[in-house]
């Protein structure tokens, strides 16, 4: 998935300090897709392909990528995936690939999941007029009146909206599993991170949720 170093620099000064400064991975980053209520309900499928390929460029590789960055590894200068090191000596080179490559991918994931969880608890809690008897608007308090005084209609009640919702309820399942996997990759690649990098105070997690609350929405 690399491509390999050729030999040592020995081109002029000038190349020799932008090799200093970047690492250029033969990494394609997907492009994040388009997001409405339609896809989804429609394109699940293909938000998960993007979710897999997002995971694949980044977290998924992240020691070996670690390593080649800790070691300064030098690769093609072509590639789209790539990050500028500070040139601040003391700081962790690990610090600009979060801040420039990982970041961003996990913002789109977590920007996708968290969207369309929205838009399908939305449709589920009866903000879309839907044939289900009107048991997606009843409160959790009538809810349980209908339950106590007549179990049958409210059994009757139930099957109709999980008939009418079967696919909603499916989908509400897919992106609150993807997110529960989300979570899960980004906690092991935090702690990957705190292991190899020197990163002294900088934390991971929490600079992350920064640049999640400071960044455009759908950027």
């Amino acid at each position: 998935m690399y491509s390999s170093s050729s030999g040592k620099n020995e081109g002029s000064d000038s190349d020799k300090m932008t090799s200093r400064l970047d690492i250029d991975f033969v990494k394609s980053l997907p492009p994040k897709p388009n997001l409405s209520r339609k896809v989804c309900l429609e394109n699940s499928k293909s938000l998960q392909n993007f979710l897999l390929l997002s995971r694949a460029a980044t977290d998924d590789n992240l020691r070996s990528d670690l390593n080649s960055i800790l070691n300064r590894n030098e690769v093609n200068k072509t590639s789209i995936f790539k990050f500028s090191r500070s040139e601040n000596e003391n700081e962790s080179p690990c610090i600009r690939f979060l801040q420039q490559v990982i970041y961003p991918e996990w913002k789109k994931r977590v920007d996708i999941i968290k969207f369309c969880q929205g838009e399908i608890d939305e449709i589920l809690a009866g903000n879309t007029v839907m044939d289900d008897g009107g048991f997606s608007k009843l409160s959790a308090e009538e809810k349980n009146n209908i339950l106590r005084i007549d179990p049958y209609t409210y059994k009757d009640l139930e099957q109709k909206f999980l008939r009418a919702n079967a696919k909603n309820i499916e989908l509400k399942n897919f992106y609150d599993n993807e997110n529960k996997v989300e979570t899960i990759i980004s906690r092991r690649s935090v702690q990957l991170m705190n292991d190899i990098c020197q990163l002294g105070s900088f934390d991971v997690a929490g600079n992350f949720l920064k640049y999640a609350s400071t960044s455009t929405k759908g950027n």
